[in-house]
């Protein structure tokens, strides 16, 4: 079933609310990857803040609807074309080969559980959560107590998870 922009937006308001810690953990890693990337946007934002750049047009179509700022070099912040949303995602093609490059390195992993690069939880905490489930609380609270989503433990009380952990 589609979901409309306003409940895909609701949904992720809603997460970042209940996963504060989280959701500030994501960003401080964008950030630490992409070290220029933010410091550039971060100058620009200031300079429009304080009026010293102004948003232009869009220069492929002239519309002044949702204009983004196009960094070619992110060492020059000040160095942009202001491009509508459109024309700004058609600068940034994304081929079969940008795919491949993208994710080259992303293969089946052979870890799972505590030693998965991405897991959040260790086993013991997950044999704590399957006790709790055992006693009757709620998905959500569980959730809460171990800083996870409500759809996380859905998944381990479902065994798709942690199904090697008893």
């Amino acid at each position: 079933m589609a979901r409309t922009k306003e409940e895909v937006l609701a949904t992720a308001r809603n997460w970042k609310k209940e996963n504060p810690v989280r959701h500030a953990e994501i960003a401080r890693e964008y950030r630490a990857r992409n070290k220029y990337k933010t410091r550039a946007q971060n100058q620009l934002n200031y300079a429009l803040r304080l009026g010293t750049m102004r948003r232009g047009p869009c220069e492929k179509c002239g519309t002044l609807e949702r204009v983004h700022a196009h960094h070619h070099d992110y060492r020059k912040p000040y160095d942009v074309r202001w491009l509508c949303y459109l024309c700004h995602k058609a600068e940034h093609p994304v081929t079969e080969d940008d795919k491949k490059r993208k994710f080259s390195d992303v293969r089946p992993s052979k870890l799972f559980g505590a030693d998965h690069p991405s897991a959040v939880l260790t086993e013991d905490q997950v044999r704590q959560i399957k006790a709790m489930l055992g006693l009757g609380l709620s998905q959500q609270k569980i959730a809460d107590c171990f800083g996870v989503s409500q759809k996380h433990i859905s998944r381990i009380a479902r065994h798709k998870v942690w199904s090697h952990v008893t």
